[in-house]
This record gives C-alpha cells, structure tokens and sequence, in this order.
C-alpha cells in the first residue's frame, strides 16, 4: 500500500508531538538535573506533556486506520455475500477504514480547535477587558453571520470541493492569531483608550470571522461531502450524522475541561493569561497540517467529491443576497430551516449563558449548571436516532415526532422555573433542561438529515447557507432580548420565550411536513 499524506504528515507530527511530550516530562520535573536536560519554567512541562501527549491521539488513529486498510488490501478475495459493512477500493486499494477515520479525525481536530478557542477568547476578554459588556462577542458573531453567511456558503456551489474546504482550514488558525495579537494589545496598561477600543473591536471582529470560517467549513462537510461519502461507501447518512455529531458532543465536554485545567497550572509569570493563550492558537496551528492532510486524502479518495460541475459564479453584492434569499424562500426546505432557526431561539440549552447565571444567582456551583449534563444526555439522544428512525421511518415523521417531543419535555422546565423556590427544585430544573437535550439532538438530527436529501446537488452551499443565517438571525434576537432583560431575576420570560419559540417551530415543522411529506 501506497503511504498517503495524513501517514507521512502522522509521523512527522507524531515524532514531534512525542518530542514536545518528552522534554515536558523530563525538562518539566525532577529530573531535570539527573538527565541534563535544561529545565524549564514552573508549569511548561505539564503543559508541553498534554499538547504533546494529546497530539498523538488523533496521528494514532489515522495510522492504525491505515494498517486496518493495508491488512484488508492484501487479502486474497472478498466474501461478497457478507452481510458486513461494504468495503469501498481505489486503485486495487481498501480505503473503507481511512476515509471513514480521516473524515472523523479531520471532523475531530476542527471541533476541538473550535471548542478551545470558543471558551478561552470570552474568558479572556473577561480578565483583559472587564469594562467590556459581557455579551459584546457573542453579539458581534451573530450580527456577522446575517450579511456575510450567504454570500460565503455560495462558493460551495461554485468552487472546487478541496480548494474551498483548504481555504477554510487556513484561514481559521489565521484569523485566531490576529485575534491573539488584538487580545495582547487589550493587557497594555500604557495603551491610549482609543487604542484598546481598536484591540477590543478586532478581537470581537476576528471572532466573529473565525465562527463565519468554521460555519462555512461545517456546512461544506456536513451538507456536501458526507453525502458523496455515504452514497460511495452505501452506508446511511445517519450512521455519518450520528457519527459527526458525537465528536462534535465529545470535544464540547472535553474542551472547556481541558482549559479548565490549564487555567489551574501554576506558572512563574505575572501574566499566566500570556501561556493561556498561546496554547490555544499555537495547538491549533500545530494540528492544521494533519487536518489539511487528512481532508485531502479524503477528496483524493473519493473521486466523487472531485467529479463537480461547477456552474455557478459566486459574487459579492447586495442584488446577490437578495436572489439568494429569493431562491431560499421558493425552495421547499424554507420552513425546515425557519423551524431549526427557532429551535436556537432558545436559552434552553446546555451551558447557556442566561442559564448559567440565574442557576448560578440560586447558589449552585458552576459544575452544577448543567452543562455537562446536557452534553451527556445528547450524547444519549445520538444513541437512541437509529432506533427511533427504525420504528419512526423516514427521517421526515422522525423529525416530527421528535420537535412535539422537545416541546414536551420543555414544559416542566416552564413549571420548575415559575414555581422552584427551593434546591430540590433548582437541582430539578437542572435535570429537566439537561434531559431535554436529548429530544433536541433527535430533533436535530432529523432536520439535518432532512436538509440533506431535500436540497439539489447544486445548490446545497445556497440553500443551507440561508438556514445557517435564519439561526444566525434567530440567535441575535434572542441575545438582543437577554441584553434588555438582563437581570437573572426574569430569567422565566427567557424561558417563556424559549417555550413559545419552541413551540412554533414545531408548528412550523407541522405545516411544512403536510405539504411535502
């Protein structure tokens, strides 16, 4: 077997990731002085051990991904009658391991760089710029997602598969560091206001640009590439849905865990916030060239993702939008994608910020907020799909099933907001949101697939791009309405909302699922 690029690229990384991981442990302890290694500040060796140590997982898997294909290849002949998983070939190769694994790695390293960043940048803000309002980034993001969503999603039509999704990959390590640079100019103590107001801005605006690049890098492979995916390796775009989901899950539990700890490492700096930093963007930028070569080996692969006809011409401009928005309105998914829109309407979901703070106002520690409970019990509602799609077949009545199922497991959380006045009910309350979450992952789930095979080949970067935005939109009202209402004391009007928005989207689903379905 041929060595692709994510081996070549595994072993160079590996070997350096094994490298940093071992002048941690030993540069970064005790024995130091024993093996004539020249120490190194409190604290670096613990960290060089974790990036280090951590790297291998994703190198580790690709490359026992690549021995379980080169097995299969040197094997004389095929059960053809096998009721096991269809083996895909390229060239007299068995790729069926790599291109499910890269894809899953690929999809793994882009989540887990996206998660580090999405925690650190708002708690960082928070040490550098107290002055700064608390929900300034996350308004600056939603806000720049509406205009610039559209415009960007159509160059999946119109462009390369590779060269976009490459594009993608390098542009977010670039627009973090940007973003680091801006934070450091916002620690200046001699800096002119006006100086930290410009910080401040384009921090806020590489954030913003960084979640507009990784949306646009999910919405080519999740609405593009996993479908050419599936129909090659006749596997179900649900086991791919499923699949990508609960990396997603697994690295939003993990991640803030993991800054958690590198927040407890002491450090010999008065500014600890300096290191911080600097993993985040310089782990990030360590694992962009296993991404990159996992991607490319996936495109390679597959000669379906390369046998594109690209007859659309993508352009900037305000007539643009609106023919976009034109084509979106006529095409028969609009109202899936108004009621996935709503559903992010909400405050009702795990480690969201209101919730955390009225939670937080009733004494309970931040580990109680639900979070992790929320992420867990999705990670269930992953579990529980293909069975529900087995009994709920097809994917549409799954989807309307699982939308009034939601709906319903929301209205305790509406009677433990209005009547808890105790820690039992808090602990309650906790609980009711945490299981509703996984109704919501069912939910969906069902609408992504639903998008998936409702939306023309040629247009899945169009019409998906205008959902993103319509959640995008829904997402900004509902963080305009948690600026005015501010206080965690009406925290039930939130939840109010969030219920009536809930259950308009499942009205919305209803009337979409009796004229088309």
């Amino acid at each position: 077997m041929t060595v692709d690029y994510t081996t070549a690229t595994g072993i160079v990384l590996g070997t350096s990731a094994l490298a940093l991981g071992t002048v941690g442990s030993l540069c970064g302890s005790q024995l130091a002085q024993d093996t004539g290694c020249p120490s190194l500040p409190r604290g670096y060796g613990l960290v060089f051990m974790v990036v280090g140590y951590g790297s291998l997982v994703p190198v580790l898997a690709c490359i026992v991904a690549a021995m379980v294909d080169a097995h299969k290849s040197r094997r004389e002949s095929i059960a053809l009658l096998s009721k096991r998983q269809y083996t895909v070939f390229y060239r007299g190769e068995c790729i069926s391991a790599r291109l499910a694994v890269y894809v899953y790695v690929g999809h793994f390293l882009s989540c887990w760089t996206s998660g580090l960043w999405q925690y650190a940048v708002p708690f960082l803000l928070g040490k550098l710029a107290p002055a700064a309002p608390v929900m300034l980034l996350p308004l600056t993001s939603a806000a720049g997602l509406v205009p610039i969503m559209p415009l960007l999603a159509q160059y999946v039509d119109a462009t390369d598969r590779w060269r976009l999704v490459r594009a993608t990959v390098v542009t977010g390590p670039v627009l973090s560091a940007f973003g680091a640079m801006c934070m450091t100019g916002l620690a200046s103590a001699d800096a002119e206001p006006w100086l930290q107001a410009l910080a401040l801005g384009g921090t806020c605006l590489c954030g913003a640009l960084v979640g507009a690049v990784r949306n646009l890098h999910t919405l080519a492979l999740e609405k593009d590439w996993v479908i050419e995916l599936a129909l090659v390796s006749q596997t179900p775009l649900a086991a791919w849905n499923i699949t990508l989901r609960q990396i997603d899950l697994a690295t939003r539990l993990v991640a803030p865990i993991a800054f958690s700890a590198l927040l407890g490492v002491a450090v010999d700096s008065a500014s600890p916030w300096r290191l911080w930093l600097a993993v985040v963007v310089l782990w990030q930028v360590f694992l962009t060239p296993l991404r990159l070569a996992t991607l490319r080996d996936v495109y390679v692969l597959c000669p379906a993702l390369q046998a594109k006809t690209l007859s659309i011409t993508a352009e900037f401009s305000s007539a643009q939008y609106g023919a976009l928005a034109a084509a979106f309105v006529r095409h028969p998914t609009c109202l899936v994608a108004v009621s996935s829109g709503l559903l992010a309407m909400t405050v009702l979901c795990d480690g969201h910020r209101a919730t955390a703070a009225y939670l937080a106002q009733r004494g309970l520690l931040p580990w109680d907020l639900g979070g992790l409970g929320g992420a867990a019990m999705g990670l269930g509602g992953t579990l529980a799909f293909p069975w529900l799609l087995s009994c709920l077949h097809p994917v549409e009545k799954l989807g309307l099933g699982a939308v009034w199922w939601y709906l319903a497991t929301l209205l305790p959380v509406g009677l433990l907001c209005v009547h808890a006045a105790s820690a039992l009910g808090d602990r309650l309350l906790v609980a009711s949101v945490a299981v509703s979450q996984a109704a919501r992952l069912c939910t969906d789930l069902a609408q992504l697939q639903t998008m998936q095979e409702w939306v023309e080949s040629d247009r899945r970067g169009a019409i998906n791009g205008l959902q993103t935005t319509v959640k995008a939109a829904c997402c900004l009202v509902m963080l305009l309405v948690e600026t005015a209402l501010g206080s965690p004391d009406k925290f039930h009007l939130l939840v109010g909302l969030s219920i009536a928005t809930t259950a308009v989207a499942a009205i919305v689903f209803t009337r979409w699922y009796a004229l088309y379905v």
